[in-house]
């Protein structure tokens, strides 16, 4: 199974501070019932992230996530989820996807059996 995180579903041009970082998280650990699987992170609506925020996701945010896809249809924040994954360097392997369907390509190929 894969897990799927829309920032879209909390408005659009979202701040992300470290309060809704960790409200985001905390929400996602209580849904996932200490369940381990890979997510894909619609992260289009996203205006802008902090650096504790990124700092958070990256670590104590991770937890029990196998792999993350991070999906923007937006080229600027193709970039802010690139950057993310370079300086931020997240624990769960981390890659950056221009559309929904290429991720999902993505975590499927990660998730068959052969």
């Amino acid at each position: 199974d894969i897990g799927f995180v829309g920032a879209g579903v909390m408005g659009k041009n979202l701040i992300l501070n470290l309060d809704t970082a960790k409200k985001i998280v905390r929400d996602r650990l209580k849904f996932q019932a200490d369940t381990t699987y890979p997510v894909i992170c619609d992260v289009t609506a996203i205006r802008s992230i902090d650096e504790n925020a990124r700092m958070y996701l990256a670590s104590i945010g991770s937890q029990q996530l196998t792999a993350v896809a991070l999906v923007s249809l937006t080229p600027t924040l193709y970039e802010m989820g690139t950057y993310y994954k370079e300086f931020d360097t997240p624990k769960s392997p981390t890659e950056v996807f221009s559309s929904i369907e290429a991720a999902e390509e993505y975590m499927n190929g990660l998730t068959r059996k052969p």
